[in-house]
Order: C-alpha cells, then sequence, then structure tokens
C-alpha cells in the first residue's frame, strides 16, 4: 500500500517537473513585439522594453 502511495506521489512530482520546464519554454512576449520595437530579445532589460512600449505609444506617427 505505501509501495503505491510513493509510486504516485513520484510521478505527480515528476509531472509537476516537466509541466514547469515546459512552460518555461513559451514566451510571454510575441517576436513581433521585440521586431516593431527594434530591440534584440537576448539583450534588451525589462526596463528598456517598458521604455520602448511607452515611447512607440505616444508616438503620434504610430496612431
Amino acid at each position: 500500500m505505501k509501495a503505491k502511495r510513493w509510486a504516485g506521489v513520484i510521478a505527480g512530482l515528476l509531472g509537476a517537473m516537466l509541466i514547469g520546464t515546459a512552460h518555461a519554454n513559451i514566451p510571454s512576449v510575441p517576436d513581433e513585439l521585440y521586431e516593431a520595437l527594434k530591440l534584440d530579445r537576448e539583450k534588451a532589460t525589462p526596463k528598456e522594453v517598458y521604455e520602448a512600449v511607452v515611447k512607440r505609444y505616444k508616438d503620434p506617427e504610430q496612431g
């Protein structure tokens, strides 16, 4: 009985780890945003992205 319980616990932990790694590979910001802002995805800091978005939002030429 205890062996089945431990097997279930281990399977649950492994499943949670697998879901965590799969979720980490999903980007939260689309590549198109970085392309539109002319930023390098690997080098841009969150502050730089924010400032670029605000600048583009307030730009009258962008609509």
